[in-house]
């Protein structure tokens, strides 16, 4: 018991003494990490990533000015974002280049998940709901809802 207690107590300490890095510069949207990789999306179509656990960020360039919002890598180099106007956007290399994929609808995206590499969901506003089995090189509408989907 001594041995958890200790445990317990330098675990406390660490995040005690452990620090926040404060981003600024528009709304942030979403974030996720894989290991020490991290992105979050804005609100003016920009992309900040992290290599070092969210110590530093630097911007990386999406190509579009559209609000982003859902994120989601399935490893450190292979990753979608999802935003307004039905924007897909899809990086095989950390998100060094961002190419966009054909979503088929303008309604804002915000959210986006893949299980694997091929199979994915985006759901967003009035219940649209799209899938993909390919990696998003194609996506289909699914019968969802007319509720805006967030989560």
């Amino acid at each position: 018991i001594f041995i958890v207690v200790i445990s317990i107590l330098l675990l406390g300490v660490s995040f005690l003494y452990a620090e926040w890095v404060h981003v600024t510069g528009g709304y942030l949207s979403n974030v996720q990490f894989v290991g020490n990789d991290g992105w979050v999306t804005d609100n003016y179509g920009r992309i900040r990533h992290s290599s070092n656990g969210g110590a530093n960020w630097e911007i990386q360039e999406s190509g579009v000015t559209e609000r982003l919002y859902g994120v989601y890598f399935v490893s450190s180099t292979t990753g979608w974002i999802s935003g307004n106007d039905g924007i897909i956007l899809y990086t095989d290399d950390g998100g060094a280049i961002w190419t966009s994929q054909t979503s088929g609808t303008t309604d804002r995206l915000d959210v986006i998940f893949f299980l694997d590499s091929l199979n994915g969901w985006a759901g967003g506003s009035y219940g649209t709901f799209l899938h993909t089995t390919d990696g998003g090189g194609t996506w289909v509408p699914v019968s969802a809802t007319t509720y805006h989907i967030y989560s």
